[in-house]
């Protein structure tokens, strides 16, 4: 598929999502805060939606993973970001610079997930979108989203000596943690491959 193929499908899904809320262009772009002039673009495929309307879209029940790739549901609801949660932490450089949309919108294995918590800061600020690869689960070092305590954070993981794993936040008020590969291979959702940075 063509990146104009790419883009105008996520054009489509953004329309079908502002008529099946029974907005109007003005009305969603509103919503968005976003500006009428760019909410037209996104829906005639001219631009591409940054990282601050995706997570406004989010809070507005849009399921990000449909949005962004097809998967999941179309309908919004209150728990379409169930699936990919509140990130409780903050990442900090990304193995990929920031991404367009456009790049990731395609990969049904990409994972959106909007950043929130103090834990990785100062590297990330709230209503950042962590973009993680589901499929990229392997213990390695870098930069990953770690299903712990009920919930997704996100950490950098550092292979130490002995199949010993260091999971490191930025923060320095929070402590690093040391486990097995095993265990740590048990936890992990996927590695960051992008970081989308709210203006």
């Amino acid at each position: 598929m063509h990146m104009a193929d790419r883009v105008r499908e996520l054009a489509d899904r953004i329309r079908l999502v502002r008529e099946r809320m029974g907005k109007s262009q003005k009305e969603f772009a509103a919503a968005l805060d976003a500006s009428f002039r760019a909410y037209q673009d996104y829906e005639a495929g001219k631009i591409v939606p940054g990282g601050r309307v995706l997570a406004a879209m989010a809070r507005l029940g849009v399921d990000t993973n449909w949005l962004l790739n097809g998967e999941g549901s179309s309908a919004p609801t209150a728990n379409a970001l169930r699936p990919v949660a509140h990130v409780d932490g903050r990442s900090g450089q990304a193995r990929d610079p920031v991404l367009g949309l456009a790049a990731i919108a395609h990969s049904p294995t990409l994972t959106s997930m909007e950043v929130r918590g103090d834990s990785m800061a100062p590297d990330l600020a709230a209503g950042d979108l962590v973009i993680f690869d589901r499929a990229a689960v392997a213990v390695e070092t870098g930069m990953v989203a770690l299903r712990m305590g009920g919930q997704l954070v996100i950490r950098r993981l550092q292979l130490l000596m002995d199949g010993v794993v260091q999971i490191q936040p930025a923060n320095p008020l929070y402590q690093s943690e040391t486990m097995t590969t095993d265990a740590a291979a048990a936890i992990i959702a996927g590695h960051v491959t992008a970081i989308l940075h709210k203006v």
